[in-house]
């Protein structure tokens, strides 16, 4: 048997040969793509038949700015930028680049094509100048790092030989862009892609940078995602000024503060999207101190050789930016390589367009400082800077990123919504059916003890009166008078039985009289007066049915005493609402006969009353009001609760 696998560790995915090959395959189609796009719009931005190097000739100008006739030429360097250099020790104000090249009627029309066209100030053809616009030329925030296409024309050409000069205006160093005389429609289509790859996107990047910043910005974002939005937000800032720079921003500024301008964004950008990416995959916590100190010492290093001139600013700031952007960006693509294979939250995109960034922006690190060529098309240098253009890609890529993510936020609470509505309506179904069950088994309870009482009610009224009945009947002759008396009596138990469940939902007052209906014939053939009063607001009152046949039977009791025992002449029955809200019922019985000792022989007739109290939770007192006894009931409307859990208990 083998080794029990080890679990991966909470809130991280073990890596699987899938996610090692699914991660792979994203990192190497984000590179390919970004290859491939850089080199198509390469490609496009120049004429089919261009060629570089061509011979070029650089002629100095003297201390007043003209090239005088015996002037020497001078070999300028052809560089990768591409370009033709010449470090003019002298600073002399310019200098002529001349290039000679043969032409006749059959090659049609031609133009002069330059990859870009800022430094330069007059083109002339045979010593004629050809129509340049300066203004467009020159140096600008959106003109002169584009393409141009100059049409030469026939009237200026000489069948066989010409001669076209091109003047730049630099002192120090003499530049001329990478040109080719074509024909006239390669280097209109060529000045027509460049200008839409290296200008219109790259001033398009600035504008969506910007809205997706000032989106940012107003969105009330989760808490978790903040500190995330406002990294990217700077990210994007830097990268808006790095394109700003790119189409020549601070080209207005002096030489030397230029040039650490320029470093300085540079570093800005490379180091906010180290800074953001760490972010993203968790690596922030020793990573992002480590990137802002390298960025201060970049910074600070940089500053200290800034008085000594442009040439010292660059020998220092060109070798720690290339330095710089390589490192971080070898950590930032292991970071996103690293996140792509634990992505379990489906940011496989959104990782991507960041490698693609990231590579753009290390392409062109590598591009100054080892002359990267084009290849598989044809072998030529690279023109322009990936980095501004690229913007644009991470600018509505994040945004869509971001969009689909609040998509998926709200896909998931909704879903969650539906899913608590669902749970809810199945507690709302389960409460419900077990509040059916308990009002069953309410129902069923009261049933329970309404038949017990009605028991009750027959086993000592009716009971004991059959009972009676028997003995006296076994000598009819004897007992007639008694017979009849224990019949009605006995018809009396059951009116009584009979009232008592017809009392549910009747006020007091009606069940007294019910009573009062009953016991006058008995206080009416006897010796008895009897005072009835029943006050308005006892009247009112409600009881529960249970209540009113326990005091119906109690006040019975207490009467049918007070007539067979007490020997009164007056018996007195008061009910009104007492003080005390929990029994509000106050009842009293009052009569003038011989007191406690005549109150049913054996005390049975007091134990009766008693229990009956007992059962409701009422309270009851027996005092002697010499002469007579003074019975005082203070009822509830409904038994207490204790009654009703014996009651239950019994059941």
């Amino acid at each position: 048997m083998g080794a029990p696998r080890r679990a991966a560790p909470p809130g991280r995915r073990a890596i699987s040969v899938r996610s090692l090959f699914t991660a792979i395959a994203w990192s190497a189609s984000a590179i390919l793509a970004l290859w491939i796009t850089v080199t198509v719009s390469e490609r496009l931005s120049r004429p089919q038949d261009m060629v570089f190097p061509l011979p070029v000739s650089l002629y100095l100008p003297d201390s007043n700015g003209v090239v005088l006739p015996d002037a020497r030429p001078v070999q300028p360097e052809a560089i990768s930028e591409p370009a033709y250099v010449y470090w003019d020790e002298t600073r002399s104000p310019g200098g002529v680049f001349r290039h000679e090249f043969t032409w006749s009627p059959s090659d049609g029309e031609v133009a002069l094509y330059l990859t870009w066209t800022r430094r330069i100030t007059n083109i002339s053809l045979n010593g004629q100048p050809v129509s340049f616009d300066i203004r467009s030329a020159g140096w600008s925030t959106l003109a002169g790092f584009q393409p141009g296409a100059f049409p030469l024309g026939e009237d200026l050409l000489n069948e066989g030989l010409n001669v076209i000069e091109i003047t730049d205006r630099g002192r120090s160093k003499k530049v001329l862009p990478a040109f080719s005389i074509v024909p006239v429609e390669q280097a209109a289509q060529a000045a027509f892609w460049g200008r839409f790859f290296h200008v219109d996107l790259v001033i398009a990047s600035i504008g969506a940078m910007i809205f997706v910043f000032v989106f940012c910005g107003l969105v009330r974002w989760p808490a978790g995602e903040r500190t995330s939005i406002r990294l990217f937000m700077v990210l994007l800032a830097a990268w808006c000024l790095r394109d700003l720079a790119a189409l020549g921003l601070t080209q207005s500024l002096p030489n030397g503060v230029h040039l650490l301008a320029g470093y300085w964004i540079s570093y800005a950008l490379v180091t906010s999207f180290a800074v953001y990416v760490a972010h993203r995959t968790s690596a922030h916590r020793y990573f992002i101190p480590a990137y802002l100190a390298l960025l201060a010492l970049a910074m600070g290093a940089t500053a200290a050789v800034s008085p000594n001139g442009g040439q010292a600013i660059f020998e220092l700031a060109f070798p720690i930016e290339s330095i710089m952007t390589g490192a971080f960006a070898v950590v930032i693509l292991a970071q996103l390589f690293w996140a792509l294979l634990q992505d379990r939250e489906g940011r496989k995109v959104e990782l991507a367009l960041l490698v693609v960034a990231i590579g753009a922006i290390a392409m062109d690190a590598l591009d100054d400082r080892f002359e990267l060529w084009v290849g598989v098309f044809d072998w030529y240098p690279y023109v322009y800077y990936a980095t501004p253009r690229y913007g644009l890609l991470l600018a509505l890529g994040m945004l869509s990123a971001l969009a689909f993510q609040q998509a998926r936020t709200s896909h998931l609470a909704m879903n969650l919504n539906r899913e608590l509505d669902s749970r809810l309506r199945e507690k709302e179904a389960e409460l419900a059916r077990s509040f059916e069950a308990r009002e069953q088994l309410e129902r069923r309870e009261a049933a329970s003890a309404e038949r017990e009482r009605i028991m009750m009610d027959v086993h000592d009224g009716l009971g004991a009166r059959l009972a009676a009945l028997d003995i006296l009947s076994r000598d009819v002759a004897a007992n007639e008078a008694a017979i009849r008396r224990e019949v009605q009596a006995s018809m009396g138990e059951v009116r009584l039985i009979a009232d008592s469940l017809n009392t549910h939902g009747a006020c007091l007052g009606v069940i007294l009289a019910a009573l009062r209906q009953r016991v006058t014939p008995q206080f009416s053939s006897g010796s008895v007066a009897l005072d009835w009063a029943v006050s308005a607001e006892a009247a009112a009152l409600k009881p529960d049915a249970e209540v009113a046949m326990h005091l119906s039977r109690i006040l019975l009791e207490a009467m049918t005493n007070c007539l067979r025992h007490s020997g009164a002449h007056r018996l007195h029955f008061r009910v009104d609402v007492g003080p005390d809200k929990t029994r509000p019922i106050q009842m009293v019985v009052e009569d003038d006969g011989r007191g406690l000792s005549s109150a049913n022989p054996g005390g049975r007739g007091m134990a009766f009353m008693k229990s009956r109290s007992a059962k409701i939770g009422a309270d009851i007192r027996f005092e002697d009001s010499a002469p007579g006894l003074r019975i005082e009931i203070a009822a509830p409307l409904v038994p207490q609760p204790s009654t009703l859990a014996a009651s239950r208990e019994r059941v």
